[in-house]
């Protein structure tokens, strides 16, 4: 795509902390304005996925000590009074190793305990093979691309279980 970000560098030694001061900041901005504000954080896998290592690391098993962090953040927005959380997770509209799939599932088994509810959310694509695992994920929602992933739109209905949420970009 044409989207800039900014390449998160890991290494062997990579500690991570939280410093969600920003974004708690930006949601009361908003609130102060009258509006309902909605956090969007990119997904844990996503995070690691994106990023490079220059020692070689293995940047997934970095994901055991990211992951009480990605806690430590949802938390704090069910504190600052969040319901919703949007995950953006859009590894899963690619070509997965097991490995990767593997990761997502620890991932979100391990924040299922989150006090918040979240959303994850696909986009610029369809999720292929990766149909199954994201509607068995143990998240509130699923966000779904229904303009690229149009011909899943009925199989994803098929496969989420009732109690979630299905939401669809149609734009």
């Amino acid at each position: 795509t044409n989207y800039h970000y900014i390449v998160p560098e890991f290494h062997q030694n990579t500690r991570f902390r939280l410093n969600g001061n920003r974004l708690i900041d930006q949601i009361d901005e908003a609130r102060a304005q009258g509006l309902t504000p909605k956090p969007v954080i990119i997904g844990p896998v996503t995070y690691l996925w994106l990023g490079n290592s220059n020692d070689n690391t293995d940047r997934l098993s970095l994901l055991e000590d990211l992951l009480p962090v990605y806690a430590e953040l949802l938390k704090l927005l069910a504190d600052n009074g969040e319901e919703w959380v949007q995950v953006d997770e859009p590894i899963l509209v690619t070509e997965l190793e097991g490995d990767w799939r593997h990761a997502l599932n620890l991932a979100y088994h391990n924040l299922k305990a989150s006090p918040v509810k979240l959303l994850l959310t696909t986009y610029f694509g369809q999720l292929r093979e990766n149909l199954q695992l994201a509607c068995e994920l143990p998240v509130a929602g699923l966000h779904l691309d229904a303009t690229k992933a149009r011909d899943e739109v009925s199989r994803v209905t098929d496969w989420l279980p009732g109690h979630k949420v299905l939401s669809l970009g149609v734009i």
